[in-house]
Protein backbone atom coordinates (compact mmCIF):
# COMPACT_ATOMS: atom_id res chain seq x y z
CA UNK A 1 0.00 0.00 0.00
CA UNK A 2 2.68 2.41 1.12
CA UNK A 3 4.66 1.77 -2.22
CA UNK A 4 1.41 2.33 -4.15
CA UNK A 5 0.95 5.61 -3.20
CA UNK A 6 4.60 6.83 -3.67
CA UNK A 7 5.50 6.41 0.25
CA UNK A 8 8.80 4.42 0.47
CA UNK A 9 10.41 5.71 3.59
CA UNK A 10 11.14 7.74 6.32
CA UNK A 11 12.40 10.44 3.76
CA UNK A 12 8.32 10.09 2.71
CA UNK A 13 6.49 10.52 5.28
CA UNK A 14 5.44 13.88 6.98
CA UNK A 15 7.76 13.70 9.94
CA UNK A 16 10.52 12.67 7.84
CA UNK A 17 9.64 15.67 5.82
CA UNK A 18 9.64 18.00 8.63
CA UNK A 19 13.19 16.65 10.44
CA UNK A 20 15.31 17.23 6.70
CA UNK A 21 13.71 20.47 6.83
CA UNK A 22 15.51 21.55 10.36
CA UNK A 23 18.32 19.31 9.23
CA UNK A 24 17.71 16.95 12.40
CA UNK A 25 18.00 13.37 12.63
CA UNK A 26 15.36 10.80 13.45
CA UNK A 27 15.83 9.00 17.09
CA UNK A 28 12.89 7.12 17.36
CA UNK A 29 9.52 6.68 15.24
CA UNK A 30 6.94 5.22 17.76
CA UNK A 31 3.78 5.60 15.03
CA UNK A 32 0.93 2.62 15.03
CA UNK A 33 -1.46 2.15 13.09
CA UNK A 34 -4.73 2.90 14.40
CA UNK A 35 -3.21 4.24 17.31
CA UNK A 36 -4.86 6.22 20.13
CA UNK A 37 -4.22 8.21 23.30
CA UNK A 38 -7.14 6.34 25.35
CA UNK A 39 -7.13 3.03 26.51
CA UNK A 40 -8.62 0.88 24.06
CA UNK A 41 -11.83 -1.19 25.10
CA UNK A 42 -11.03 -4.10 24.55
CA UNK A 43 -7.40 -4.07 25.68
CA UNK A 44 -6.26 -5.16 29.18
CA UNK A 45 -3.26 -3.34 29.85
CA UNK A 46 -2.82 0.50 28.83
CA UNK A 47 -0.22 -0.73 25.88
CA UNK A 48 0.01 0.08 23.35
CA UNK A 49 -2.23 3.29 23.93
CA UNK A 50 -0.08 6.47 23.67
CA UNK A 51 -0.81 7.09 27.54
CA UNK A 52 1.47 3.59 28.26
CA UNK A 53 4.88 3.72 30.06
CA UNK A 54 5.57 1.55 26.96
CA UNK A 55 4.94 3.95 24.58
CA UNK A 56 5.80 7.24 26.46
CA UNK A 57 9.44 5.69 26.59
CA UNK A 58 10.31 4.28 24.09
CA UNK A 59 11.80 7.45 21.80
CA UNK A 60 14.94 7.11 22.83
CA UNK A 61 18.01 4.57 21.82
CA UNK A 62 21.12 3.28 23.70
CA UNK A 63 22.98 5.91 22.51
CA UNK A 64 20.44 8.92 22.21
CA UNK A 65 17.29 10.78 23.17
CA UNK A 66 14.83 12.87 21.70
CA UNK A 67 15.72 16.83 21.80
CA UNK A 68 12.18 17.54 20.20
CA UNK A 69 9.45 15.19 20.21
CA UNK A 70 6.36 15.87 17.66
CA UNK A 71 3.26 13.98 18.88
CA UNK A 72 0.20 13.99 16.32
CA UNK A 73 -2.42 11.95 18.11
CA UNK A 74 -5.91 12.31 18.96
CA UNK A 75 -7.63 11.39 15.02
CA UNK A 76 -8.38 7.94 16.30
CA UNK A 77 -9.76 8.93 19.57
CA UNK A 78 -12.09 11.24 17.95
CA UNK A 79 -13.24 8.85 15.36
CA UNK A 80 -13.52 5.76 17.42
CA UNK A 81 -16.01 7.26 19.84
CA UNK A 82 -13.34 8.02 22.97
CA UNK A 83 -15.48 10.29 25.21
CA UNK A 84 -13.72 13.42 25.60
CA UNK A 85 -13.77 13.69 29.74
CA UNK A 86 -15.73 11.84 32.42
CA UNK A 87 -17.98 14.06 34.29
CA UNK A 88 -16.30 16.32 36.98
CA UNK A 89 -13.10 15.16 36.15
CA UNK A 90 -10.25 17.50 34.42
CA UNK A 91 -7.34 15.88 33.20
CA UNK A 92 -5.09 18.96 33.49
CA UNK A 93 -3.22 18.34 36.50
CA UNK A 94 0.11 17.06 35.59
CA UNK A 95 1.69 17.27 38.87
CA UNK A 96 2.34 13.84 39.18
CA UNK A 97 3.96 12.60 36.37
CA UNK A 98 2.69 9.19 34.93
CA UNK A 99 -0.72 9.55 36.35
CA UNK A 100 -3.79 12.28 36.97
CA UNK A 101 -3.86 12.68 40.87
CA UNK A 102 -7.24 11.77 42.02
CA UNK A 103 -8.59 9.38 39.10
CA UNK A 104 -9.29 5.64 39.33
CA UNK A 105 -7.79 2.99 37.03
CA UNK A 106 -10.03 3.09 34.24
CA UNK A 107 -10.16 6.64 33.94
CA UNK A 108 -7.76 6.74 31.06
CA UNK A 109 -10.55 5.97 28.49
CA UNK A 110 -10.74 9.58 28.57
CA UNK A 111 -8.88 11.97 25.84
CA UNK A 112 -8.42 14.45 28.76
CA UNK A 113 -6.91 12.43 31.27
CA UNK A 114 -5.18 10.04 28.58
CA UNK A 115 -3.66 13.06 27.19
CA UNK A 116 -2.56 14.30 30.29
CA UNK A 117 -1.06 11.35 31.39
CA UNK A 118 0.70 10.73 28.29
CA UNK A 119 2.74 14.39 28.25
CA UNK A 120 3.27 13.39 32.33
CA UNK A 121 4.68 10.70 31.22
CA UNK A 122 7.02 12.04 28.49
CA UNK A 123 8.06 15.02 30.23
CA UNK A 124 9.21 12.46 33.00
CA UNK A 125 11.09 10.50 30.82
CA UNK A 126 12.30 13.23 28.50
CA UNK A 127 12.44 16.49 30.61
CA UNK A 128 14.79 18.19 28.00
CA UNK A 129 12.92 17.54 24.92
CA UNK A 130 10.56 20.01 23.30
CA UNK A 131 7.35 18.56 23.52
CA UNK A 132 4.94 19.68 20.04
CA UNK A 133 1.56 18.55 20.37
CA UNK A 134 -0.48 18.75 16.81
CA UNK A 135 -3.95 19.68 16.68
CA UNK A 136 -6.38 17.29 14.73
CA UNK A 137 -6.11 18.76 10.70
CA UNK A 138 -9.14 18.77 8.59
CA UNK A 139 -8.15 16.73 5.62
CA UNK A 140 -9.78 16.17 1.64
CA UNK A 141 -9.89 12.92 0.24
CA UNK A 142 -9.28 12.52 -3.23
CA UNK A 143 -10.93 11.08 -6.11
CA UNK A 144 -13.96 11.73 -3.89
CA UNK A 145 -14.75 14.92 -5.03
CA UNK A 146 -18.15 15.06 -2.88
CA UNK A 147 -15.82 14.20 0.29
CA UNK A 148 -16.58 16.21 3.39
CA UNK A 149 -14.91 16.68 6.38
CA UNK A 150 -17.29 15.00 9.57
CA UNK A 151 -16.40 17.93 12.01
CA UNK A 152 -18.49 15.88 14.16
CA UNK A 153 -18.17 11.94 14.86
CA UNK A 154 -20.25 10.56 17.36
CA UNK A 155 -21.96 13.55 18.71
CA UNK A 156 -18.71 15.11 19.64
CA UNK A 157 -17.52 17.98 17.44
CA UNK A 158 -13.27 17.76 16.58
CA UNK A 159 -13.02 21.16 18.40
CA UNK A 160 -13.50 19.57 21.79
CA UNK A 161 -10.57 17.03 21.18
CA UNK A 162 -8.48 20.16 19.68
CA UNK A 163 -9.73 22.05 22.94
CA UNK A 164 -7.84 19.32 25.11
CA UNK A 165 -4.61 19.43 23.49
CA UNK A 166 -4.86 22.78 23.86
CA UNK A 167 -5.39 23.47 27.52
CA UNK A 168 -3.07 20.59 28.60
CA UNK A 169 -0.45 21.77 26.14
CA UNK A 170 -0.90 24.31 27.97
CA UNK A 171 -0.52 23.10 31.60
CA UNK A 172 1.94 21.10 30.94
CA UNK A 173 4.03 23.82 29.29
CA UNK A 174 4.19 22.21 26.12
CA UNK A 175 3.89 23.98 22.46
CA UNK A 176 0.72 23.46 20.57
CA UNK A 177 1.02 23.06 16.68
CA UNK A 178 -2.70 24.49 15.77
CA UNK A 179 -2.80 22.84 12.20
CA UNK A 180 -6.88 23.22 12.65
CA UNK A 181 -6.44 27.15 13.10
CA UNK A 182 -4.22 27.24 9.93
CA UNK A 183 -7.54 26.62 7.64
CA UNK A 184 -5.38 24.27 5.98
CA UNK A 185 -6.46 20.41 4.93
CA UNK A 186 -4.31 17.47 3.55
CA UNK A 187 -5.03 15.33 0.70
CA UNK A 188 -5.68 11.59 1.94
CA UNK A 189 -6.83 8.17 0.51
CA UNK A 190 -10.02 7.39 3.14
CA UNK A 191 -10.37 11.27 4.83
CA UNK A 192 -7.73 9.95 7.47
CA UNK A 193 -4.39 8.43 5.79
CA UNK A 194 -2.19 10.76 4.31
CA UNK A 195 -0.72 10.00 0.85
CA UNK A 196 1.99 11.13 -0.96
CA UNK A 197 0.67 14.63 -1.98
CA UNK A 198 -1.12 14.69 1.46
CA UNK A 199 2.07 14.04 3.59
CA UNK A 200 4.07 17.16 2.01
CA UNK A 201 0.67 19.11 2.65
CA UNK A 202 0.93 17.58 6.11
CA UNK A 203 4.93 18.71 6.32
CA UNK A 204 4.55 21.88 5.26
CA UNK A 205 1.35 22.36 7.79
CA UNK A 206 3.51 21.40 10.94
CA UNK A 207 6.54 23.58 9.24
CA UNK A 208 4.39 26.18 9.09
CA UNK A 209 3.24 26.38 12.57
CA UNK A 210 6.61 25.29 13.84
CA UNK A 211 8.39 28.28 12.63
CA UNK A 212 6.15 30.29 14.12
CA UNK A 213 6.77 29.14 17.74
Amino acid sequence: MCNALGIHGTEDTWWGKVIQHFQGSLVVCDAWSGSRVTKMPYQKELFPSGCSRERTGNLHTSSDEPDVILVYMGVNDWGFGAPVSMKGKSGFDLNVPGFVPGYSKGDEVCFNIAYAMMLGQLKQNYPNARILCCTICKTTCDGQSDFQFPKTLFGTHVQEFNDVIRITCQAASCDVLDLWATGDTYSTIDGTHPNAKGMGELAGLVIGCMEKL
